[in-house]
């Protein structure tokens, strides 16, 4: 019976580690590309990167939504990432609209499942980094918003296989300044992100966000390296990217005027980590159970 109660226990924990509930508010709200469609609000809802799969809506309310919906929206959420799995829960999903809530990384794959997106937008969220391949997915797309997101690097060919976009916002970005309201005008954008969202960032390695990052948690944040032209006496700041854990293929190149320096992260402070929290807890539990197995009189004495 004790056997019993362990394994259960283990079970739950590990259970509630892994899943990701999505608590969401239905409304009809007015998109002004789509007009009103029912839309999803996120409720006080976190991602990290290991914790963003969603896997539930509501803790399984099969009684909502009560109508097929067409937009997510969420606005002041805290979301390190994208939620991931959306495409699962909202198959019809149109419109997937994340503004000002501290998102910071775009990853492949973040899309997936989401076939019939046509309006995209993660305006005001310190984003430094777009790659190619982000919209691979998402062939419908007619709408995307980048405004104020602190964007350092585009990768050539974000624009290839959107044959339908009409609307691409990349206002008040590090490397672009640029909004494009016309099909004809896209080529201008491309040709902008060509000319100065590639050379000017060289203290960024190719490699940066690869799409194997297995990172826990974010450590810290630094600040982008001076200019190769400031004095050598003068020390380097490090760049914006948080810092990788040791093991992490991914690296960050910081070029100065002597060489090309890897930076090396501050070694993680396992003992504040969640999972460590939850190893004592399991410990802790397996141990009550011992006592009280111990403490049970035997029958045959």
């Amino acid at each position: 019976m004790n056997r019993f109660l362990i394994c259960l226990t283990v079970a739950s924990l590990i259970y509630l580690i892994e899943a990701l509930n999505l608590e969401c508010v239905y409304e009809m709200h007015e998109n002004k590309n789509l007009g009103h469609i029912y839309t999803c609000f996120p409720q006080k809802f976190r991602t990290t990167f290991l914790e963003r799969n969603v896997t539930s809506v509501n803790n399984g309310n099969t009684s909502e939504p009560e109508r097929a919906v067409f937009g997510f929206y969420a606005e002041k959420e805290s979301f390190l990432y994208l939620p991931l799995n959306l495409g699962t829960h909202f198959p019809q999903l149109e419109s997937l609209i994340v503004d000002d809530c501290d998102v910071q990384f775009l990853v492949n794959g973040d899309l997936h499942g989401l076939h019939d997106l046509i309006v995209f937008e993660v305006s005001r969220n310190p984003i430094e980094y777009l790659g190619a391949d982000f919209f691979k997915e998402n062939t419908e797309l007619q709408v995307i918003a980048f405004h104020d997101c602190n964007l350092q690097i585009i990768d050539p060919g974000i624009l290839d296989g959107l044959v339908y976009l009409r609307f691409a916002d990349f206002e008040k970005n590090a490397c672009v300044n640029l909004k494009i309201e016309k099909w004809s005008e896209l080529k201008g954008l491309e040709e902008k992100i060509l000319e100065s969202c590639q050379t000017n960032n060289e203290w960024y390695d190719e490699r940066i966000f690869d799409r194997n990052l297995k990172l826990e948690e974010l450590i810290t944040t630094t600040e982008i390296p001076p200019s190769t032209e400031m004095t050598q006496t003068s020390e380097p700041e490090s760049p914006t990217t948080p810092c990788l854990f040791e093991g992490v293929t991914e690296k960050l190149v910081s070029e100065t005027t002597n060489a090309n320096q890897i930076l090396e992260c501050p070694q993680h402070n396992f003992l504040t980590s969640a999972h460590f929290i939850t190893f004592w807890f399991i410990m802790v539990v397996t141990l009550i159970n011992l006592i009280i197995f111990k403490s049970i009189p035997d029958k045959n004495v």
